[in-house]
């Protein structure tokens, strides 16, 4: 009950009573603990909590495993595919012929490449042919991802100038919240026979002091609504940042596979 007995200025400002209500972290740890004063869950609910978290972040983890893996695969498998080019540049190999889809077949088939020699080389036209071929695939290629990585990059440019400017604005609005939260204590004040701790003078219920109180609770509102934005911004600056690192590599495995035929 001591809460709901609150003046309203202590409540509805975010740094006194309920400190830092306008960040996420706050606001998770207040959404646990009220509903836990007031009955709303017990123990056992908030336990099943603890439970369903653990096992996201398993989950999480488990992901990042897997996709480890399967980049690593897809690099494994690139390199399959291109130590079978090379061979049918050389002459080991039939023009015609494609790497195995079967890892362990795959595998064998290059030991036989192996052991075989310079007097098993048979190199033709069509293996001249198919090199340009796949060189000019790859230089398409190149060019396409090219562009691809200007997006990303620019893309990620924008985000990171749009979180300085959201920032900047983020400590002028702070300014202006920590020096601006008067809209209810000046009604509170101005009420007959209420307590004037600074002794500012009589002040006295009037429409100027009503508008000027709703307009500085619109100044506070927007004020603590824009630390959302910059929570938004963060998910799009790692969205992009992902994006772009996934797009350099894939240009980087074009680069390289262009070095090898050349």
């Amino acid at each position: 009950m001591a809460f709901t007995f609150q003046p309203q200025n202590i409540v509805a400002n975010p740094d006194v009573l309920f400190f830092g209500s306008d960040t996420t972290a706050h606001r998770e740890k207040l959404k646990t603990i009220f509903s836990y004063v007031l009955g709303a869950t017990t123990a056992e609910m908030l336990s099943a909590e603890w439970e369903v978290g653990a096992l996201n972040k398993e989950y999480r983890r488990k992901k990042a495993e897997h996709k480890a893996l399967t980049d690593a695969s897809l690099r494994w498998r690139g390199e399959v595919n291109t130590w079978f080019e090379k061979a049918k540049e050389l002459g080991l190999v039939n023009p015609d012929e494609v790497a195995p889809v079967a890892w362990n077949v795959a595998l064998n088939r290059l030991r036989d490449i192996t052991l075989k020699t310079s007097s098993d080389a048979r190199q033709t036209r069509a293996h001249i042919e198919n090199s340009l071929v796949e060189l000019e695939k790859l230089r398409k290629l190149d060019s396409d991802q090219s562009i691809v990585v200007a997006v990303n990059r620019q893309r990620l440019d924008g985000v990171l100038s749009l979180k300085a400017s959201a920032s900047y604005y983020v400590e002028a609005n702070g300014v202006q919240r920590d020096r601006l939260s008067l809209s209810t204590w000046l009604k509170e004040v101005a009420r007959p026979g209420a307590d004037n701790p600074l002794k500012i003078g009589n002040i006295q219920p009037s429409e100027e002091l009503a508008q000027l109180c709703d307009t500085l609770a619109i100044v506070e509102e927007k004020a603590r609504a824009v630390p959302r934005v910059t929570e938004s911004l963060e998910k799009e600056i790692f969205s992009a940042r992902s994006e772009m690192k996934a797009s350099v590599e894939q240009l980087n495995i074009i680069r390289t596979r262009i070095r090898e035929v050349e």
